[in-house]
């Protein structure tokens, strides 16, 4: 799957839609956003891939929301800022191409995490999932 994305965002020939058009992405600014299954620092994944695949490419920017809520993972460990998973890994993304500039954003775990001006309630629960909500806004350059 990151393979995939960087091949798209590179205009590989042999990525096609459905309509017969080949190769991937346009220059226009857009950002790749999942579950992309890489923690670069403690996870199995091997290698880097989204350094390798994305950002080193340069067709992707660096962008990491934290949470500013202490968090403790599944085995009782305070959880990295960034981490966005009920384990402690960072497996979510918000990867912006050039173009794109990220105002503010965070890793939804508290309320101190919410954006300015949100209404939410007295609690967060985030039990449909075993991954935090990320969000962030970006400015078009």
């Amino acid at each position: 799957e990151i393979r995939f994305w960087a091949s798209y965002a590179e205009g590989d020939s042999w990525i096609c839609d459905d309509s017969g058009s080949c190769g991937g992405a346009s220059a226009d600014p857009a950002v790749v956003m999942g579950d992309l299954n890489a923690d670069s620092t403690i996870s199995d994944s091997i290698f880097d891939p989204i350094g390798m695949w994305m950002l080193k490419r340069g067709r992707y920017q660096k962008h990491m929301p934290d949470s500013r809520t202490p968090t403790k993972d599944k085995k009782g460990r305070f959880m990295r800022a960034d981490a966005t998973t009920i384990e402690g890994f960072r497996l979510d993304y918000l990867l912006p191409t050039p173009g794109l500039i990220a105002r503010r954003g965070a890793v939804l775990r508290g309320q101190v995490d919410l954006p300015e001006g949100h209404a939410g309630g007295d609690t967060l629960l985030f039990n449909s999932s075993d991954h935090f909500p990320v969000w962030t806004d970006f400015e078009i350059v």
